[in-house]
């Protein structure tokens, strides 16, 4: 039985549908509260009302995870972190000012050092007997390249030598969600980085007969889902389409593209102009969702799908997970992604789909001209891999390995014992 009473997800990135931030509050939320817990979100001051309804949030951080004051790269490198992780004290110390927070677990799933030296201050600055126990989700890379970090390593170098204290009582755990993160920053902190398990699957999760064969399609829909970013392979995917009619003329009668392509923040706008550009070609069986999809309709979306394209970003996600690869699996669906990343290791062992080269336009066209062709074989595959996938990636899995880290919060140390063994 736990001893946690509390349970709060702070996340200042939560503040609309956007992207997957929401979902990890209320993927998690049932797996918590079944056990008597008390679940509580801190979201971003401006989150929408729709949105603190749903999953019960309360406005508490004055800006964004991504906040960056001062624009000058060398000044910001030094004013940034100390302005940002300032106010990240700032808002904890009025959230948390009249809360008993001895029994309390409060997971933050997204940080990096531009929040994580304002949480060691108000930490340091707790009376020791109202300690809450910190669970920190580190999901970014610093690595330039494999073992090269980059400058702004140094400040989260800092951030986790001054966290040591709390890390040897126990208090503070630091997770990441893939194993190459994990490796990262367990050479980065000399720390330990225990691997979660990512939870929002349980609405998408493929629940047919796996061993049924489905029958043959006369259009397969191929998909691309999420916001028109450069770094998840956008421009790569509006060439390809271009390019397959003069490769296999007929491949544009077989196959219906289906491409989520709304501009999330000003800085990709220029997607805008590859959308249009493939607009103006008129090609048949191309259809645009030009908005931010709600959660229904965008799991509807990728339950329809047959291919999903992700061809994102080697340098970008060389180690970092992605949720839109994560629910393609746990969907059984068949995937085309980049070679030498996460998503490709994860592919080779619970998946079923083609890996292309980064950046490879001609590479996504011949890849998704075999998926199709072997679409059959490849399909079975992946609906068979799935559950082996769900197995791991689910709410409750992601509850219990949590909770695993801290012994103390469990009446019974020889439970968690078990578990490790």
């Amino acid at each position: 039985m736990n001893l946690v009473q509390k349970f709060y997800l702070a996340d200042p990135a939560i503040s609309n549908s956007i992207g997957h931030y929401s979902e990890y509050a209320s993927s998690i939320s049932k797996a918590v509260q079944k056990s008597g817990i008390e679940f509580i979100v801190l979201a971003r001051s401006d989150v929408t009302p729709e949105l603190a309804r749903k999953i019960k949030a309360r406005p508490t951080f004055q800006k964004d995870f991504w906040y960056r004051p001062i624009k000058s790269q060398k000044l910001g490198f030094f004013i940034n972190p100390v302005l940002t992780n300032w106010i990240n004290f700032v808002d904890l110390r009025r959230a948390f000012s009249r809360t008993t927070l001895d029994n309390t677990l409060i997971f933050v799933p997204t940080i990096d050092h531009y929040q994580l030296l304002g949480w060691i201050l108000w930490m340091a600055l707790l009376p020791p007997k109202n300690r809450p126990c910190l669970a920190m989700l580190f999901r970014y890379s610093y690595e330039l390249n494999p073992g090269e970090f980059t400058k702004r390593s140094l400040w989260a170098k800092l951030g986790f030598a001054l966290s040591s204290l709390f890390y040897k009582s126990g208090k503070i755990r630091f997770f990441t969600d893939s194993h190459r993160l994990s490796k990262q920053y367990q050479q980065l902190s000399g720390m330990h980085f225990s691997v979660l398990p990512i939870p929002h699957t349980g609405d998408i999760a493929y629940i047919g007969n796996d061993a049924e064969t489905l029958p043959e399609a006369s259009i397969l829909n191929i998909v691309s889902l999420g916001d028109a970013r450069e770094e998840k392979g956008y421009v790569t995917i509006c060439k390809a389409i271009e390019k397959i009619t003069s490769v296999d003329p007929e491949m544009i009668n077989k196959v219906h593209f289906i491409l989520q392509c709304f501009i999330s923040h000003p800085s990709h706008v220029l997607m805008g102009q590859f959308t249009q550009e493939l607009e103006k070609l008129k090609l048949p069986n191309v259809t645009f969702f030009h908005r931010n999809l709600n959660r229904s309709e965008y799991a509807a979306l990728i339950k329809t799908a047959d291919i999903i394209l992700l061809p994102y970003s080697q340098r970008v996600y060389y180690a970092r997970t992605s949720g839109p690869f994560t629910e393609a699996l746990a969907a059984g669906k068949v995937v085309i992604v980049p070679n030498d990343t996460w998503m490709s290791d994860m592919l080779v062992q619970y998946g079923a789909g083609k890996i292309i080269k980064n950046d490879d336009p001609d590479g996504l066209v011949n890849a998704i001209i075999e998926a199709v062709k072997d679409y059959p074989h490849l399909s079975t595959i992946a609906r068979q891999s799935s559950k082996r996938w769900t197995d791991f990636h689910n709410p409750d899995q992601f509850v219990k390995c949590l909770f695993e880290e801290f012994p103390e919060l469990l009446h019974s140390p020889i439970r968690v014992n078990e578990v490790h063994e």
